[in-house]
């Protein structure tokens, strides 16, 4: 089970009245290269995947957060998007949105070397 301790007024709860709502989360690691032309291409359309992320609008959609790492820390990731969903339908629905895949497709697969992801449920 999720841990969320936002308690009853949590925004990231549905509008049914407190039903479990699914988080996805999902991080990357941008491709390692010592050209800085290509670091600054990556980083380009890591931009531009992240834009166009935050702005998808499907139904079921409670939250969406992207961003690029802050490197505060040593041995982070090169960004994070996470997105909540009033149910485990509206997410699928999202994981099969062109758009969505299209983004994934044509921008974060081709430069990050790794991406993990992780469907909780909040309750």
């Amino acid at each position: 089970m999720g841990d969320s301790r936002c308690g009853d007024d949590c925004p990231a709860r549905s509008a049914s009245g407190g039903a479990p709502v699914i988080r996805n989360v999902v991080v990357g690691r941008l491709r390692q290269t010592d050209d800085p032309d290509q670091q600054a291409a990556d980083a380009a359309l890591l931009q531009e995947g992240l834009a166009g992320m935050a702005a998808l609008r499907l139904p079921g959609m409670l939250a969406m957060s992207v961003g690029a790492d802050l490197g505060l820390r040593d041995g982070g990731w090169s960004f994070a998007i996470t997105n909540d969903w009033q149910d485990a339908d509206s997410y699928r629905t999202y994981d099969a949105d062109e758009e969505h895949n299209r983004l994934r497709r044509e921008i974060f697969a081709k430069i990050c070397q790794d991406i993990a992801r992780v469907q909780i449920q909040l309750d």
